[in-house]
């Protein structure tokens, strides 16, 4: 060994930079060049730092003066990702290697796709930027190493820089990496979700086709009495089947009305990130085909530096290549989501379609049911009020007579109670999708007066719109607003009632056990009293009924009045819009000679039709004889004024005899002049 080798031998082995070098061997290999065989011991001597060069041959590029030694422990350089981009090193190459080199622990992956690194290579990649990042990084108090070249720091710096990129590329690598895989899992993939709308709307759609009857549940398909029990499981399917309706109402009106339109803008801004992408791909490969024609280094920082940034530019072209798998996928997945949201709106749809139909019988039957109690009580009602009327003992004419009441009451609880289960029209369900109705054609106007995008079709819908409103105002005013707001009051003052007779009656009811009592001996005092507690608690559980069926009430009508308020607001809105921006909607030609050649010409017209009416009304032979109430209606008129006249000179005749005559008024005296009492206006006034 000469003098000069054993002075540019490091005092240490590398390990760091040794397993830099064989993850660089691994990362460029391939292309065409010779494969760099690791671990092969120097000819030169014994093992030094590894110096990392350029394997890739160049013309006119001088190959190194010095071979690269081999460590003396150098682990095994990692596969290639993929053998279209790196090929596996030549079985010389591995046998060459020495007997020291550490096994890799890990499992082989098996092979991804061209361009893409290994999980366990790009974690071996950011680990070891990490580590050298640190290792480059300056101390934290500023301090530096005492002799430290200059051109050794601004090799450094570079350095650095290049692993920090590396490093940053790596962490957006595997975010990139870690979103293909969430959008490739199958329990992601909108094709089950497509089949599963499809097969649900295929049933719906059956189930539609049959006749109403098959669909109604049990409890509606006797045509017979059902008990209370029965009545109870009748009111709450209702219910329920309302509530499935107004969710699948609302998913319609949350949802948009042409999925696979409302799609394109998505669809198109996809399309522009693959072209982009595409384009960072072509730029990336040339790139790497510049590398082959670049000049030699010239020393050795520089030749490090190369290759520090080829391995950036093949981890670059990783991130590329996976973000455009995730673009791709992006893209084939929006389109199938657009398709699954046509298909759960078809489902929506059908589905509130097929409860509509099953509710309205549901409605009536339980409606049939309900108004036949109603009758029945009232019947028992009179009866009870008849027994009352016969009946000689207190008890039981106290009996019957608060039967009567509560049998009253209980019909007028089922009344309420059949009026909150069915729903009578205007409904909720109607005034909320009016409502939305209307404001999805005044946002559509909108949309098409702000932007401009008007043509002669459209100019005229919308003045068929503004001609439509004001009627339509008045309809909904008039049929719908004046009808709920007059059940909302009515509801109001029975719910008013009720809450009040929950605390009145009670007073009420001890005052006429009191009076019964006091017409009763002692000893049938205790079987009144207790024909009392049995009353009052049927009372009580009577108002709760019906309190809570008109409060129910009260909720109702009054979410149909704000839906109902909402769509008359949205119609003024329209209104006041379209009006504002009447004047700058063009909706005839502009005024040229045109136009005062269509005036001259109405004007001719309208002149011929003045002159023909004044012609015909001249003609005798087109009058009619007057009718009597004609001829008295104008004597009347004639008369009437003369007789004003008269009565007013009458009456002004005879108040000015009762009126006393008026004062006269005397004739003022001449002032005095100036000066003495002659006039003179030199006299002096004598005083005192």
């Amino acid at each position: 060994m000469s003098q000069s080798e054993s002075e540019r031998r490091p005092p240490r082995f590398d390990v760091r930079a040794a397993t830099a070098a064989a993850l660089i061997l691994g990362v460029l290999g391939g292309g065409g060049a010779e494969p760099q065989q690791a671990g092969k011991p120097s000819a030169d001597g014994p093992a030094r730092e590894v110096e990392i060069v350029d394997p890739t041959p160049r013309a006119g590029k001088p190959s190194p003066t010095e071979p690269t030694p081999t460590p003396e422990a150098e682990p095994r350089p990692e596969p290639a990702a993929t053998p279209a981009v790196e090929p596996e090193p030549p079985a010389a190459a591995r046998d060459e290697a020495p007997a020291a080199a550490k096994p890799i622990d890990k499992p082989v992956d098996r092979p991804v796709a061209a361009g893409l690194l290994r999980p366990d290579e790009a974690e071996a990649l950011l680990a070891d930027a990490t580590e050298r990042i640190q290792a480059l990084t300056p101390p934290a108090d500023g301090s530096a190493k005492p002799g430290a070249d200059p051109a050794a720091k601004l090799a450094d710096k570079a350095l650095a820089e290049v692993l920090e990129d590396r490093r940053r590329r790596l962490d957006e690598y595997a975010k990139l990496a870690k979103e293909l895989a969430e959008l490739t899992a199958p329990e992601n993939a909108p094709e089950r979700r497509l089949a599963d709308a499809k097969a649900e709307l295929a049933d719906l759609q059956a189930r539609l086709a049959q006749p109403v009857d098959s669909l109604l549940p049990a409890a509606f398909a006797h045509s017979g009495a059902v008990d209370q029990a029965g009545r109870d499981q009748m009111k709450e399917a209702i219910e329920g089947l309302k509530k499935d309706v107004k969710d699948d109402q609302d998913k319609l009106e949350s949802g948009a009305a042409d999925p696979e339109k409302e799609a394109k803008i998505p669809l198109a801004a996809l399309r522009a990130d693959r072209d982009r992408i595409s384009q960072a791909l072509a730029a990336l490969k040339a790139r790497e085909a510049a590398r082959a024609d670049a000049p030699p280094a010239k020393s050795a920082a520089e030749r490090k530096l190369f290759d520090e940034r080829g391995v950036n530019l093949r981890v670059e072209t990783a991130v590329e290549t996976v973000r455009s798998q995730v673009v791709e996928r992006r893209l084939a997945q929006t389109a199938k989501l657009a398709e699954v949201a046509g298909v759960d709106r078809r489902r929506w749809i059908a589905r509130v379609q097929l409860g509509r139909k099953v509710l309205e019988p549901m409605q009536a039957r339980f409606r049939q049911l309900a108004e036949a109690d109603e009758r029945d009580l009232q019947r028992k009602a009179s009866a009870e009020q008849a027994k009352a009327d016969r009946s000689i003992d207190p008890i039981e004419r106290y009996r019957a007579e608060r039967l009567s009441e509560l049998l009253d009451l209980e019909a007028a609880a089922i009344k309420a109670e059949q009026a909150a289960t069915a729903s009578v029209p205007p409904t909720l369900e109607e005034m909320r999708s009016q409502a939305n109705i209307a404001e999805a054609n005044f946002a559509r106007i909108k949309g098409l007066i702000e932007e401009g995008r008007l043509n002669r079709i459209d100019v005229l819908s919308i003045n068929a719109d503004y001609r439509r409103l004001d009627p339509e105002r008045r309809r909904v005013r008039r049929d719908e607003r004046d009808v709920v707001e007059k059940r909302l009051r009515d509801y109001a003052n029975m719910l008013t009632t009720v809450e009040l007779s929950q605390i009145e009656d009670r007073l009420l009811d001890q005052i006429d056990l009191d009076d019964l009592l006091d017409k009763l001996p002692p000893g049938r005092r205790p079987q009144a009293v207790a024909l009392w507690k049995e009353l009052e608690e049927r009372h009580s559980t009577i108002l709760t009924r019906h309190r809570e069926a008109l409060a129910a009430l009260v909720r109702s009508e009054t979410e149909i009045l704000d839906q109902v308020d909402r769509r008359l607001a949205i119609l003024d809105d329209e209104s006041s819009f379209i009006r504002t921006h009447m004047f700058w909607v063009r909706d005839q030609d502009p005024i040229s000679l045109t136009t005062v050649g269509m005036a001259a010409g109405e004007l001719r017209r309208l002149t011929r039709v003045s002159l023909g009416l004044t012609r015909q009304a001249l003609q005798p032979s087109g009058w009619k004889p007057s009718s009597p109430e004609f001829l008295a209606a104008s004597a009347v008129i004639v008369v009437l004024p003369l007789g004003v006249i008269r009565v007013r000179r009458t009456l002004k005749h005879r108040l000015a005899q009762a009126l006393p005559p008026p004062p006269s008024t005397a004739a003022p005296a001449p002032a005095p002049e100036a000066g003495g009492p002659d006039g003179d206006p030199d006299a002096v006034v004598r005083q005192g």
